[in-house]
């Protein structure tokens, strides 16, 4: 039961760093967010991987070349 606890905070943490990325104040918050949202769906919880891998290609064709940058 611990272990599905952890997946879920871990998921929820994940659906809040995305929604921090999709809608953010300022270019270096939407960049931080993003390396943030990488550290959880790759480090913590690598099954959230499958779910989240596909919204964070998406950022390949953001609008702002830094985030672009990180993507690649």
């Amino acid at each position: 039961m611990v272990g599905v606890m952890a997946g879920s905070e871990a998921r929820n943490k994940a659906l809040n760093l995305l929604n921090a990325v999709k809608f953010p104040p300022d270019l270096p918050s939407k960049l931080e967010n993003l390396g943030r949202l990488g550290e959880v769906i790759v480090s913590r919880d690598p099954s959230l991987l499958r779910e989240f891998l596909p919204h964070v290609v998406e950022f390949q064709s953001d609008k702002a070349s830094p985030v672009r940058k990180f993507i690649a």
